[in-house]
């Protein structure tokens, strides 16, 4: 009788320790099922950063043509003005091109000191960045001794939010 008693407590044991370790690898299998979702759940995000980062990385490499007021044309007797953006690599490119209607129109003869002002401005039409391009001789384009067009191409270094966040472009002058 004692045998069968210590047998049976032996199954009991063996049951209840069965029992321990059924709890034991169910509470394992769960916390990998949770952690196993939370890192898909990680990878996903840093996915979707990624693809969002490589957009606006696609979106602000290609070359930005800016519409200019046309009171500008007007006011400078231009043709034909064209101003356009690019950025890359930390910097932002530019090229501007102005077409004047009259070539006898003295205001560009002696440009020395003058300049654009060119302001950037955001989806709220707020200046957010102000750039001045100094005229030089060597940005006139000159026939028969007149200056018949302007061009001017160059770089500077930006950050990439804050020329991402251009909206609209308002020139100014000081000639």
């Amino acid at each position: 009788m004692i045998k069968l008693i210590d047998t049976i407590k032996k199954v009991i044991t063996i049951k209840f320790l069965l029992i321990i370790t059924a709890i034991s690898l169910f509470v394992i299998s769960v916390n990998f099922t949770f952690q196993s979702f939370k890192k898909n759940k990680i990878d996903k995000i840093a996915a979707i950063e990624k693809a969002n980062e490589a957009k606006i990385n696609d979106s602000i490499s290609k070359k930005k043509i800016w519409e200019i007021d046309s009171t500008l044309n007007k006011e400078l007797n231009f043709k034909e003005f064209i101003f356009i953006t690019k950025y890359s690599n930390g910097q932002m490119y530019y090229k501007f091109t102005a077409e004047l209607n009259d070539i006898n129109d003295n205001r560009f003869s002696n440009l020395n000191k003058d300049r654009f002002i060119i302001s950037f401005r955001d989806k709220d039409n707020f200046s957010i960045y102000t750039h001045n391009l100094e005229f030089t001789d060597n940005m006139n384009i000159v026939q028969n001794n007149k200056v018949i067009s302007f061009y001017w191409e160059g770089n500077f270094e930006m950050d990439k939010n804050l020329y991402y966040s251009f909206k609209s472009v308002k020139l100014g002058w000081t000639f």
